[in-house]
């Protein structure tokens, strides 16, 4: 729950303000190896489950986090190296393509997806709309990437907005079981001697 507040919260860090006119791009949100056909030669005949696709704002846009073959919230420490590594390489490939298919019209300085999905890496962008997009990683991709960028131990200072005494609350809720436990233990101990 903490989760989904802080993100619902840290949504206008992520949003850019000046492409909420436009442009939209065409996205198919179930994207993934499995829904992609290709020859012999890897080239792409078709893709299937079109159901999910829908228009998004271009800081939506996401690249395949499935090169590495890993869970979006398993994405940490080395897994998370190699994962950049072949986004490196995939943003490298992508721009050529983007130059060379659109070189009658493309200038520097023209709105690149590949420039755009840097851009995410580097803001953080691509973890939040990742996050929004996986229910079942939403927490750990939060925790690994999202919450970083805001503060180094944020269980602290979040908690405190539930309750400005959370803290102490804590604490008793702690001490009070401590109690209970010694309480139920007593308890039981005395159903034994008395047996």
């Amino acid at each position: 729950m903490e989760a989904l507040t802080l993100m619902r919260a840290c949504l206008p860090h992520f949003i850019n303000r000046h492409s909420c006119s436009g442009p939209f791009y065409l996205t198919l949100t179930d994207l993934h190896k499995s829904n992609i056909f290709v020859d012999e030669k890897w080239h792409i005949k078709s893709i299937i489950d079109l159901e999910w696709a829908c228009f998004r704002p271009v800081e939506m846009l996401r690249p395949p986090l499935w090169l590495t073959g890993q869970a979006i919230d398993g994405l940490v420490d080395e897994k998370l190296a190699d994962l950049k590594l072949a986004l490196d390489e995939f943003y490298s490939t992508l721009e050529a393509v983007e130059q060379q298919s659109l070189r009658h019209w493309w200038r520097p300085g023209s709105l690149s997806v590949a420039n755009t999905f840097r851009e995410n890496w580097s803001t953080g962008r691509i973890w939040y709309f990742r996050a929004l997009d996986s229910l079942t990683g939403l927490y750990g991709v939060f925790l690994n990437h999202i919450e970083p960028i805001f503060a180094s131990d944020i269980k602290n200072t979040a908690a405190r907005y539930w309750y400005p005494d959370a803290g102490n609350v804590v604490r008793r809720r702690v001490a009070d079981k401590v109690e209970y436990d010694l309480q139920l233990r007593q308890a039981f101990e005395d159903i034994k001697s008395e047996d």
